[in-house]
């Protein structure tokens, strides 16, 4: 397979959806951000909520958590259903930026949103707490 050398759909053999997925693997934010405008009006509603996580995705590899956050915002507002898919990827965000206080956020919004957090969402708080250095806060996680 070839990465994604362009914007468009069918750059090399990507389809839409994986040219989005290219730049989120890569953290490169900016082109998430703009593919993920230009194929909003062209996949089905039921794929809304797996493009959003994919820009979520770019955001969390990019340690972008404030653009993690505000894509959050925007997909609850669009009445897309967060998943654990997605909330993973906001804890991810906040551990790579070593914000212990985030990844707790997170870790606690996935009940709101009626998530079970499971050993990902664990391991990605120890992380975020490892992060900041920490280490009264990763010890907590495993009370």
């Amino acid at each position: 397979r070839r990465a994604a050398r362009s914007k468009t759909p069918g750059a090399g053999d990507l389809s839409i959806t994986e040219v989005l997925n290219e730049f989120a693997e890569k953290g490169e934010v900016e082109a998430a951000l703009e593919e993920l405008r230009r194929i909003d009006d062209k996949v089905r509603p039921q794929q809304k909520r797996i493009m959003f996580n994919t820009a979520i995705k770019a955001c969390a590899n990019a340690g972008d958590l404030k653009g993690a956050e505000q894509l959050l915002e925007e997909m609850l507002a669009r009445r897309l259903a967060a998943n654990a898919k997605g909330m993973g990827k906001l804890m991810e965000a906040a551990a790579k930026s070593g914000d212990v206080g985030a990844a707790e956020k997170w870790f606690s919004q996935m009940s709101h949103h009626g998530l079970q957090p499971d050993v990902v969402a664990y391991n990605l708080a120890i992380d975020a707490a490892a992060k900041a250095s920490d280490l009264s806060a990763a010890e907590d996680w495993f009370a």
